[in-house]
């Protein structure tokens, strides 16, 4: 018998499991948005354009769907898909303060093509946020002083 993902969701939290997506898992303020977009790097994968900021505290997201990208129920929809996916792999991205912004090509895309790309997009922006063993907002820091 296959459990649909609702019915998975449930049996999770029913095992003590952690299914919910707290207010502190997200970027709510407009200064965090503005301080991720200031000193947060920039890079533009396949469904996603990421901006991600390294932090010492728990890791955040931030989603940010224009209304070009479709009507209100295609924005929610993909709003939904992300802190989804998000929330799925919490324990990956923990320690980054991220803000994503969904691709015309992420459209209908279903959630675990999402969460592939989710991850391998992110570990794509990290890795090449490393150079040298320092990160590139360290190296640009050294630059303006």
């Amino acid at each position: 018998m296959r459990i649909t993902p609702p019915f998975a969701i449930v049996q999770f939290m029913h095992a003590g499991g952690q299914a919910g997506f707290p207010r502190s898992s997200r970027l709510k303020k407009r200064a965090d948005f503005m301080r991720v977009y200031a000193h947060g790097h920039q890079t533009v994968g396949t469904y996603f354009a990421l901006r991600i900021m390294p932090t010492e505290q728990e890791g955040r997201i931030g989603i940010v769907v224009a209304r070009r990208y479709g009507n209100a129920v295609a924005r929610n929809r993909i709003k939904r898909l992300l802190r989804e996916a998000y929330r799925r792999n919490r324990v990956s991205f923990s320690g980054i303060d991220m803000v994503i912004i969904p691709l015309p090509r992420c459209k209908g895309q279903s959630l675990t093509t999402i969460e592939r790309a989710l991850r391998r997009e992110v570990t794509a922006a990290l890795a090449r946020e490393v150079n040298d063993g320092r990160k590139r907002s360290d190296i640009s820091d050294e630059k303006r002083a």
